[in-house]
């Protein structure tokens, strides 16, 4: 019955089948398209530690390192030298640090804020304190949430499993690497300065 209808259709219309397939054809092209504007890490906003607005869309098309860390124990060498990092490859480069709750017991946000900006004198972004884990669920930190699920980045589906992991973006928005936290801040810097397509 249905393809009666179809057929009795194209006969009446005089619609060739390859226009059809043509048509459907540019329709799944723009839902993939729409789709995967929808999972760009771009569409992220979240609160940095300073009660200020994270939104990474206005951050320019740089390459892009998401660090999480320990909040009740920071690595004070390695935000340092990825402060140090940024702060040199400024136009090349965003960094946003993001303590986590998932390692231990967190410091006070005060002390934490006291800490990172007043002693380590950082400039590099800082989100709100936050889980950063899959098992948190609703709760886990946004771009964490972006980072670590395959449907939403399109290459890893893996949950932090250390603090310090470092996830790097080209500046197409395309997660191309995630880096454990042992590895020398040299390395890094080769890495930032490749050209990903």
């Amino acid at each position: 019955m249905k393809r009666k209808v179809i057929n009795k259709f194209l006969k009446n219309y005089k619609i060739p089948f390859s226009r059809i397939l043509l048509i459907l054809f540019y329709v799944l092209i723009n839902f993939i398209k729409i789709h995967a504007q929808n999972n760009s890490y771009l569409n992220y906003k979240f609160q940095a530690l300073d009660n200020s607005q994270i939104d990474i869309s206005k951050l320019g098309n740089k390459k892009m390192i998401i660090v999480p860390f320990d909040a009740s124990n920071p690595n004070r060498q390695q935000l340092l030298q990825l402060d140090s990092l940024f702060r040199k490859n400024k136009s090349l480069l965003n960094v946003i640090a993001i303590p986590s709750l998932d390692f231990g017991n967190a410091l006070k946000e005060g002390r934490l804020k006291k800490l990172l900006y007043d002693t380590l004198n950082l400039s590099i972004l800082i989100a709100k304190i936050s889980s950063v884990k899959k098992i948190s669920g609703a709760n886990q930190q946004p771009i964490m949430q972006w980072l670590t699920d395959k449907n939403l980045n399109g290459h890893f589906d893996i949950d932090i499993s250390n603090p310090g992991e470092i996830f790097i973006i080209s500046e197409n928005g395309k997660l191309f690497a995630r880096i454990s936290s042992t590895i020398d801040i040299n390395y890094i810097k080769k890495i930032i300065n490749k050209k990903v397509d």
